[in-house]
């Protein structure tokens, strides 16, 4: 099947309800034996047309129930599908994407068929296996291309990366072949659409690169972006456990690397580094010495070309800054980032900027400079704690557990992902919805999440061109919904799968 149709069934007359799905193409064809009253609770989308078929002698004529107001009309000569001319009142209500149809209590057998369009649907199937997705892109033409820890999806081999159409079948047209040998950690896109992945890796597609690749937008190998051996550690480039941790791209494409690596094409570096767009090192990039003593999980560019990076990590140039530090665009430590004063507790996972420069973060912390700021805090330009930003409504206790993801909607709210089960009080399994102020979202309706389970989580949320979300990680289903390791929902977290 290609879509879904979410349909809820009423029975008043104690005929009772025998049903029978068909699935055909681009047709959902639902069978309703022996009843008389039925309430459709149907999402459709604009000028989709809904037409009722009626199988046996169902006496009914002249029903409007079509987005687009098409009438059925009825076949006088009857037979295994005919209607027969005898006419039954039949009341017909919409309210919003809701239909209520309401016939005289009689028993009949009725059939009817919902046409759809199958590019309203994100068609997962048995979506990622064995492990998780760890970053998206989406191309300019709507595909999207992602890397992870998986090694097929939907039954399609994809080594640790696989390109997909919108519908979220397989883009056969981005070819990859034997793909990384490692795990792909980050993939932004360069301003000419290439793409850059860093990762555990050290060959793409047979082709020696080592942590790091910048290929064309249909998955080719860019040979122009030489790395060769590249990055290494202990004089070693093979090792698949250690690489690049996080990279953000410049608005001048230049790359910014951070990982367990000490060398880079032979020059000895501590874990962090810039790489220029020709892949060759970036010796501008001087005010680095010691760097940093642990992971850095994130690093995002500001406008101003300020450079923000999270993580384990509890020192810079052998300076105390815990998990969190801004440094200037040669690498040195910004000073005027003064409102840091302990940190965070705990490990920080992921930046957003806000439009007004204000910074989103997300982590395991419980506290930030000392205040008890649970799994999210957001911060004023300069590092110091925005107290406008309220966790929760009244009872402050933020998220029950570690938050891995967040995503800045163009409205300005906020939805987070990870292992949490709860936002201060309010249950909100694994994903929720919060308002620009911290408060919670009760508009993000999302039922029960990704489940209670501790294995489950999510782990990177990603908002579309067209303002739908993509949400991956360590899943099978979503508000009870069958759903592999990946989803596409609306902005308001209503589920855009096809089962």
């Amino acid at each position: 099947m290609r879509g879904q149709l979410l349909i809820s069934f009423s029975d008043t007359d104690g005929f009772g309800g025998d049903y029978l799905d068909i699935f055909v193409n681009n047709v959902i064809r639902k069978r309703i034996y022996n009843t008389s009253y039925g309430l459709y609770s149907t999402p459709l989308y604009v000028n989709d047309v809904v037409t009722i078929q009626f199988s046996d002698s169902s006496p009914f004529t002249d029903l409007d129930f079509l987005i687009n107001r098409i009438d059925y009309t009825t076949d006088d000569e009857g037979g295994d599908r005919g209607i027969k001319t005898t006419k039954i009142d039949t009341v017909i209500t919409q309210t919003g994407t809701t239909f209520t149809a309401t016939t005289l209590n009689i028993s009949y057998d009725f059939e009817y068929k919902v046409n759809f369009d199958p590019t309203q649907c994100f068609y997962v199937g048995s979506g990622f296996t064995p492990d998780t997705t760890n970053s998206i892109v989406q191309l300019p033409n709507g595909k999207l291309v992602i890397v992870g820890q998986f090694t097929s999806y939907n039954g399609t081999p994809a080594s640790q990366i696989i390109g997909l159409n919108y519908d979220g079948t397989v883009n056969t047209g981005f070819t990859y072949g034997s793909g990384l040998n490692g795990d792909g950690v980050r993939i932004e896109t360069q301003s000419d659409g290439k793409l850059i992945i860093g990762g555990r890796f050290y060959t793409y597609n047979g082709t020696l690169s080592s942590k790091i690749v910048r290929i064309n937008q249909d998955g080719s190998w860019d040979s122009s972006y030489s790395v060769s051996s590249g990055f290494t550690t202990g004089g070693t480039y093979t090792n698949t456990s250690l690489g690049v941790t996080s990279l953000s791209l410049q608005s001048d494409d230049k790359v910014v690397v951070a990982g367990s690596f000490d060398a880079y094409k032979g020059t000895s570096i501590s874990g962090f580094c810039r790489l220029n767009t020709d892949a060759s090192l970036d010796t501008t990039f001087s005010g680095i010495t010691t760097g940093f003593n642990d992971t850095v999980n994130d690093i995002k560019i500001q406008s101003d070309g300020k450079i923000l990076c999270c993580g384990t990590f509890t020192q810079y140039n052998g300076v105390t800054r815990n998990r969190i530090v801004r440094l200037n665009s040669d690498g040195s430590y910004d000073t005027s980032f003064s409102g840091i004063t302990t940190g965070f507790n705990g490990q920080a996972n992921q930046i957003e900027i806000q439009s007004d420069g204000k910074i989103i973060v997300v982590g395991q912390f419980s506290t930030f400079n000392g205040v008890t700021r649970n799994r999210i805090v957001r911060l004023n330009t300069n590092g110091s704690f925005d107290t406008s930003f309220i966790i929760g409504n009244t009872s402050g206790t933020g998220f029950n557990s570690e938050v891995q993801a967040a995503c800045i909607l163009s409205n300005g709210k906020i939805v987070c992902g990870g292992r949490f089960t709860a936002y201060s009080g309010i249950t909100a399994n694994k994903i929720c919805g919060l308002n620009s102020n911290g408060t919670y979202d009760s508009t993000f309706v999302y039922g029960t999440g990704f489940g209670v389970l501790p294995s489950s989580e999510v782990t990177d949320i990603d908002q579309l061109s067209n303002g739908k979300l993509i949400v991956s990680g360590e899943f099978t289903t979503y508000n009870d919904i069958p759903a592999i390791r990946m989803v596409r929902l609306d902005s308001d977290g209503v589920f855009n799968n096809c089962t």
